[in-house]
């Protein structure tokens, strides 16, 4: 099963390069979506976080206590790591059978976005990775917009995001979600050698 994955900061308009793809009839798959389900639904991780921050982690009634885990992991370097790796390796495990599912429904390819695709190594799962870009004004007025948030959040949120430049140097292919065309031609051309 052929894999593409989609990376890019925040407000670069990954979300319009997976919408072409799923216009297309393509699976997707959400990484953040999917991490946020395994939280909430898969024993190893469950069994993990309450080993490791205690049963405050999950409220009574089984959903995972954000407030609690995001005050215990944001201010200790080391439980913030080890969270990341046991939730970044189960999302893979969870990805790689998805799209091992896929293959069986006749699908040719699947597309899969990550917002920490280079980050988590999720990339590496990947047999094409496609890059969002976008100048940084725009993503800044984009997301402002988009989440009701002043430019001094965006900011700090970006600040701990990789630098686009980053980014860049693990993509396959580079589409500015500026230009429309581009990204339709480049995801049409792609399609169509994935699934001759």
């Amino acid at each position: 099963m052929y894999k593409i994955g989609i990376a890019g900061g925040i407000g670069c308009g990954k979300s319009n390069i997976v919408h072409a793809f799923a216009a297309l009839g393509v699976p997707v798959y959400k990484a953040d979506d999917e991490a946020k389900r395994l939280n909430e639904e898969s024993p190893l991780i469950r069994e993990f976080l309450t080993n490791l921050l205690g049963k405050e982690v999950y409220n009574e009634d089984g959903h995972l206590n954000k407030p609690y885990m995001a005050s215990r992991i944001f201010s200790d370097a080391n439980l913030l790591k080890q969270v990341n790796h046991t939730i970044h390796a189960e999302v893979r495990k969870d990805f790689l059978a998805w799209a091992e599912r896929q293959s069986t429904t006749g699908a040719k390819y699947v597309v899969c976005e990550a917002a920490v695709m280079i980050q988590s190594n999720f990339y590496k799962a990947m047999d094409k990775l496609i890059v969002a870009d976008l100048d940084l004004e725009t993503r800044l007025q984009r997301t402002m917009k988009r989440d009701n948030s002043t430019r001094e959040q965006v900011l700090a949120r970006l600040d701990k995001q990789l630098p686009q430049e980053e980014l860049i140097k693990y993509a396959d292919v580079v589409l500015n979600t500026n230009d429309r065309i581009n990204i339709l031609d480049t995801i049409l051309n792609l399609h169509n050698e994935l699934t001759k």
